[in-house]
Parts: C-alpha cells; structure tokens; sequence
C-alpha cells in the first residue's frame, strides 16, 4: 500500500475518533447533569450531535476501505485494516478516559466490557464492509481490465477507470464503489437500528400514542445519520479517486 494513503487516513480517522471520545462523548453526560442547560435546546442540540457523530467514523472507514480495495486489491490493505481497528479501540480509550475523569473511577466491568462489545461490533462491521466491497469491486476491475486490454489489441480507446470515476450521478447501483457506499453505509443505519430497538424494549412496551414520537426518533437518529454518512463516505471516495488520477 502506498503510504500516503495511509497517512491520510489517520489524519482523518483519528482526529474524529477523539473528537468523539474527548469531547463528545463527555459533553453528553454534562449537559445531562447540569441544572440549567439539562431544561434547554442545547441539550437536545447537543444530544443530536452525538448520535449524528457516532456513525461517522464508520463512514470514514468504509470510504477508505472501498478506495484501498479498488486500488490496491483486498491482499494488500492489511495495513489500513489494522489502522482502522486502531481508530475505533482508540475512540473507546478516550470514552473510558473520558468517563473515568468524570466519574472518579474506572468500573472494568462495566464500561470496560461495554467498550470491548462494542469494538467488536464495529469490526465486524467493518469486515462486512470489506467482504461487501472484495465482492463487488474485485471482479467489476478485473473485467474492466480486460475489456481495456481487449480494446488495446483492436485499438480502441477504452478506459477500465470510466466504470468506478468520475460518478455521473448522485446514486448509481451500476457504479461498484457508489453501490458499495450505499450498502456499507445501510450496514451500518441497520446496525445502530438493531442497537436501539434493544434499548426500546428494554424500558417496556410501546403505546399507539408513542409511534409519531418512536417515527420522529428513527429519523433524526438512524435514517438522516445515513444519508450524511453515504454522503461523506461518497464525498472522500471522489476525493480520493480524483487524486489518484492526478
């Protein structure tokens, strides 16, 4: 793999990672306590944020992920796989930080096996991402190529990129790195689904008056996150298509 990319990575994985492990994170439980901003819009500002940052990580993962199997193949990218584990176990650090700063004490139990789920979580995420990607991005280069060479041989013009970049549309199932982002990032909206219906149904039974307020919830937390995440996973793939070209 080529370095660069890699530094790039990190440069944007790990910033993230304590943006939300250092700052996020122990805002949360701050403006929660606080007397004064607990009674305001900040709270439920801020409460956004949290749930809009929390997926976004993810996003950047599957964006480097996507580019690194198209351009380097699934062998090679052993180094971004481990930097990326190294993003998320790093963001869980700083949350365990974080929290043990606010709380005065370290629960091993608790917040550290909590952590250690949901590290797992995300890597196997993350490795569904990548099978999801060797799947449809490998064969997809490895007929372009071919048709490449077999124009070469009848001297035509043909460009094995023109399948991948520059995308024509905002959405194309036709294109394998933009259906790729648009399942990877559905991977993860269903995850963080599967995440919150387990916390609904452990605070009881729903009633008919809850469902408009239940609707309200899963968009602004799961389904609006999923757009931005697909946007941004898009947004740094062109990014990093179009500098490759270069």
């Amino acid at each position: 793999m080529d370095s660069k990319i890699l530094k790039q990575a990190a440069l944007w994985l790990f910033p993230v990672a304590a943006l939300c492990g250092f700052v996020i994170f122990p805002l949360r439980p701050y403006f929660l306590s606080d007397t004064v901003l607990s009674n305001t819009l900040w709270l439920d500002l801020f409460d956004l944020l949290f749930h809009w940052a929390e997926p976004i990580l993810l996003s950047l993962i599957c964006a480097f992920l996507l580019f690194c199997v198209y351009r380097f193949g699934t062998k090679n990218i052993r180094p971004l796989l481990l930097l990326s584990l190294g993003a998320i176990i790093f963001k869980y650090v700083a949350m365990l930080i974080s929290d043990s700063v606010l709380m005065g004490s370290f629960d091993p139990a608790g917040a550290g096996l909590s952590a250690l789920i949901s590290v797992l979580a995300e890597s196997v995420i993350a490795g569904f991402i990548l099978l999801l990607a060797h799947i449809k991005i490998t064969p997809r280069k490895a007929e372009e190529h071919e048709l490449s060479r077999a124009a070469q041989k009848l001297g035509r013009e043909y460009r094995e990129t023109d399948a991948f970049f520059p995308f024509k549309k905002p959405m194309d199932f036709g294109n394998p790195l933009l259906s790729c982002a648009f399942f990877g990032t559905l991977i993860i909206a269903c995850w963080r689904t599967v995440s919150y219906i387990e916390d609904d149904l452990a605070f009881g039974q729903y009633q008919v008056s809850d469902i408009p307020f239940t609707l309200l919830y899963y968009t602004l937390y799961i389904l609006i996150p999923a757009v931005l995440g697909f946007l941004l996973t898009r947004a740094v793939l062109a990014g990093l298509l179009k500098n490759d070209l270069k």
